[in-house]
């Protein structure tokens, strides 16, 4: 009983050694050696919170979402794309002439709608990856529960053995009051990772639309 006490306590300490260790990596590096298998889960751990400290912290916008401000406010402001950038990139005062002083009041408008346009693009890229991930995923595997609780109450009866002595583990439909329950519980998951991959193919390609734009 001693001696596996000691066991125990010395795996503890090994332990608590080993996470030191690979916290120390992780501010050295960014990431450790435990990362490295698991690459796809520390991205979904790392980048989304990272896009979310980004988008309260973030105090310019891509010049890219003025030019969408001035298309669709073209008839509105009545002056080239090239005049409106001029006005919005110099002194008001400069600017006397009531047409002048118009154009400036769009300029403001424009550099509102653009901040909080910016703003939630870099939310919606974070949105989308943690939809990817099973605990932070909105959408709820809605037979998970039913399914693993049945699979726990009759853990006995989907192991059996073999002619040749070898262990065999069925799925839940092995037996026939639950093939209705595992359908359910597949078609589920294939809904869920239907979603998720989509998720996943919209925030990259938003991702790699404005890549060179996530920086102050």
């Amino acid at each position: 009983m001693k001696e596996n006490n000691l066991n125990v306590y010395q795996y503890d300490v090994y332990n608590k050694r080993e996470q030191k260790e690979l916290a120390k990596q992780r501010a050295i590096k960014g990431y450790c050696d435990n990362d490295l298998f698991c690459i796809n889960n520390w991205f979904l751990e790392i980048i989304p919170v990272m896009l979310i400290e980004f988008s309260k912290q973030v105090t310019s916008y891509p010049y890219e979402l003025i030019e969408e401000y001035y298309k669709k406010n073209q008839k509105k402001i009545g002056v080239s794309l090239n005049r409106f950038i001029e006005i919005d990139n110099n002194d008001c005062s400069y600017y006397n002439s009531p047409d002048d002083k118009r154009v400036k009041h769009y300029t403001v408008l424009a550099d509102k709608w653009a901040s909080k346009e910016w703003k939630g693009i870099i939310k919606k890229i974070a949105y989308l990856f943690n939809e990817c991930r099973e605990d932070t995923c909105t959408h709820k595997k809605r037979y998970e529960d039913e399914y693993l609780k049945a699979s726990e109450d009759n853990k006995d009866k989907l192991i059996n053995k073999d002619e040749k002595g070898n262990t065999i583990h069925h799925l839940l439909s092995y037996l026939p009051e639950y093939k209705d329950l595992e359908n359910k519980w597949w078609k589920e998951n294939q809904r869920i990772e239907a979603y998720q991959e989509k998720c996943k193919n919209e925030a990259f390609s938003l991702m790699s639309k404005w890549f060179n734009r996530l920086g102050n």
